[in-house]
């Protein structure tokens, strides 16, 4: 199990930073800063998730100013210290 969490910990912090050197690319070729944000991998998922989210405002509005890149290396560096923790209590 902790080898499951340590290459999601993994995929989610090199996904974050692909998105970054995404972004500078898109940035190079149209001088334009494409910003994404979590609502905007919410909004692309699932219909039933966009719904479920448009309907608090709040939580649209969080998700909206949350950049995906930071959402995505948090989340992939929180998976790799819980994988650090099952490693080291279960060797």
């Amino acid at each position: 199990m902790d080898k499951v969490i340590l290459l999601g910990g993994i995929a989610g912090t090199i996904g974050g930073f692909a998105v970054i050197f995404y972004q500078a690319l898109t940035y190079l070729q149209t001088d334009v800063w494409n910003s994404f944000s979590l609502f905007t991998a919410v909004n692309r998922g699932p219909a039933s998730l966009a719904d479920m989210v448009s309907a608090s405002p709040g939580l649209m509005d969080t998700l909206g100013k949350c950049p995906l890149s930071a959402a995505l290396i948090a989340a992939g560096l929180a998976l790799l210290w819980i994988a650090g923790k099952l490693r080291n209590r279960y060797a």
